[in-house]
């Protein structure tokens, strides 16, 4: 990196700090400075719980605060970086071909199991290229390959296979398979989960957070292309233009709609975009709780 201040990578248990706002711990990433490798102030970083806390104190927001200069020590390098492009990486095929092939035990799919038949089953995970690592006892694979069919990377999440809800405890079992494959220089650059069904004509796209959700709501709709942003962080323009021109529903999770709504203003440029407020109207019908998702809501349904 050419600039001074970068933020900390974390990764599921390797964070180490607590959120100064919500005091969660092992969820807080810091900012460092590059050049001597010292990081800023306990308070200076950005909490990984962007739905449920989303505190982002910036360097820039710091040295303002504090009546320093920041501009010519940062700002200007960072432009350096970022008009410095870098060539994306990819993963080989053969790698994700090997993890579709190692489906047995997979909590995932035995979850699914649950609501839908093994034909349907098969299908949507093949549709998806959900795969199963062996990072963890019955983990999967939500493999990111974008339009032109390239692997960008493949996110790793241990699920219980009775409720399909991701296992936080004792840590968030969450991981990447270019950091597994150990590459020191892959040049990650991600993209939505599900965009190679794009290459589909079908118009109407819709947009969830989870790939879990994106590809729940697909077994039981047919109407949309379903695709997931993996996190609110993710719902930016650049991910987001391989949907220019589409028409776009958001589905946020419960409690997340009025950050969905403005993040859909910035989008509305490049995009036909709407927001549903679908969970926000059958929440207390279906006793929705802040983070439930449509997946949530449609399996509350089917078990009426």
């Amino acid at each position: 990196m050419t600039y001074r201040y970068i933020l900390e990578k974390y990764n599921g248990a390797k964070s180490r700090h607590t959120c100064p706002s919500c005091e969660k711990h092992r969820v807080f990433a810091k900012y460092i400075d590059t050049e001597t490798g010292d990081f800023l102030p306990y308070e200076v970083g950005r909490c990984n719980r962007e739905d449920k806390c989303s505190y982002h104190y910036t360097p820039k927001q710091y040295f303002e605060n504090n009546n320093s200069t920041f501009t010519e020590r940062t700002i200007a390098p960072l432009l350096e970086y970022k008009q410095k492009k870098r060539e994306i990486s990819y993963i080989d095929k053969d790698v994700l071909i090997e993890s579709i092939k190692q489906s047995k035990g997979n909590n995932f799919e035995t979850f699914l199991l649950t609501f839908f038949d093994a034909e349907t089953t098969s299908n949507l995970l093949a549709k998806y290229y959900v795969g199963t690592s062996s990072k963890w006892n019955g983990a999967t694979i939500f493999w990111q390959v974008d339009q032109s069919h390239n692997i960008r990377t493949g996110k790793i999440m241990l699920y219980d296979e009775v409720k399909g809800k991701r296992i936080k405890e004792p840590y968030n079992h969450i991981s990447w398979t270019h950091t597994s494959l150990n590459q020191p220089e892959y040049n990650l650059q991600q993209c939505l989960f599900g965009e190679h069904l794009l290459i589909n004509k079908i118009d109407a796209i819709a947009l969830v957070e989870s790939e879990k959700t994106a590809i729940t709501c697909s077994g039981f709709s047919s109407r949309f292309i379903w695709l997931a942003c993996g996190g609110l962080s993710n719902l930016t323009k650049e991910r987001c233009k391989a949907l220019k021109g589409r028409n776009v529903l958001l589905f946020p999770d419960f409690g997340c709609f009025d950050k969905w709504t403005n993040k859909a203003k910035e989008l509305s440029e490049i995009m036909s975009i709407n927001v549903s407020n679908l969970l926000e109207k059958s929440s207390d019908k279906y006793g929705l709780k802040l983070g439930d998702d449509l997946a949530d809501l449609i399996l509350k349904k089917n078990k009426e």
